[in-house]
């Protein structure tokens, strides 16, 4: 009778055990759909702020890359550093695990986790600045990503020259930041630490994606080559060419919603003489 009773309380312990599982495990689920939830709808309304900037400021990218003025493409540099500054703050936890030391702290799953549940939140924050930015300067979304994309090809193309010209180490600077986090957090790169899933952080993602621009004749490669120092200042910056890069090529990947039925033909929208195509 009593090694029943015990018995008894043992499966009662166990289903109490069970239960308290089930029930953490849900209030964690809760939490998690509702962050993701939050940072989806912050996105969403960061990108209608980003729609209204694009509607003020309309911009059509040449079909050929062109010149790009000195001053408009200082413009896009000031821009950058905004977003950069936000960055600094947004992805501070994916930047100490890029610190050419090594990150301060150990990373652990359960803390990579927890920041990356948060991403959607920081890439939001980064575009809400972006918009503020861009308003201020008179500038098109898409012109600040067909600024970007540019420069990114161009350094990307600078591993390629001989190895005697300054730049073909100057790209390994720009590029080190991605390539560090990848090596660290991606197993395909040899990475051992916590896996960081965003292919649009992912070093060789971003090249393919960086190269898509499609500039052999490499235009406005001394004007890049010269403002150099500036690109690199923080590395942060190649962080947030990147996320504005990736937006651009998924964007355009996508099908173009179908047109409203219109009984006149809309005029032909073209770039700013002086928006720095």
């Amino acid at each position: 009778m009593a090694r029943s009773k015990v018995l008894w309380i043992g499966c009662g312990g166990c289903l109490t055990v069970v239960v308290l599982i089930i029930v953490i495990l849900s209030v964690f689920g809760y939490k998690i759909g509702k962050l993701f939830q939050e940072g989806a709808e912050r996105a969403n309304a960061a990108q209608a702020q980003l729609r209204l900037v694009r509607e003020a400021f309309p911009y059509t990218p040449p079909p050929e890359p062109v010149d790009v003025p000195e001053a408009r493409y200082g413009q896009f540099l000031a821009v950058r550093d905004r977003l950069t500054s936000v960055a600094q703050v947004q992805l501070a936890w994916l930047l100490d695990l890029a610190r050419p030391e090594g990150p301060r702290e150990r990373p652990t799953v359960l803390g990579i986790v927890r920041r990356s549940l948060g991403l959607p939140d920081q890439i939001a924050a980064i575009l809400e600045a972006e918009a503020a930015a861009l308003r201020e300067a008179q500038m098109s979304p898409d012109e600040y990503a067909y600024l970007t994309h540019m420069t990114a090809d161009e350094i990307a193309s600078w591993r390629e020259l001989p190895a005697e010209d300054r730049r073909t180490s100057r790209a390994e600077v720009y590029l080190q930041p991605l390539r560090r986090l990848s090596e660290r957090t991606h197993p395909e790169h040899g990475g051992s630490g916590p896996m960081v899933n965003t292919d649009m952080l992912e070093i060789d993602s971003f090249l393919r994606m960086a190269q898509e621009f499609r500039n052999p004749e490499h235009v406005n490669r001394d004007l890049i080559t010269t403002r150099f120092d500036a690109l690199v200042s923080s590395p942060a910056g190649i962080f947030v060419d990147a996320i504005i890069i990736h937006d651009r090529v998924e964007s355009q990947a996508r099908p173009a919603p179908a047109a409203p039925a219109a009984t006149t033909a809309p005029a032909a929208t073209t770039a700013p003489a002086t928006g720095g195509q």
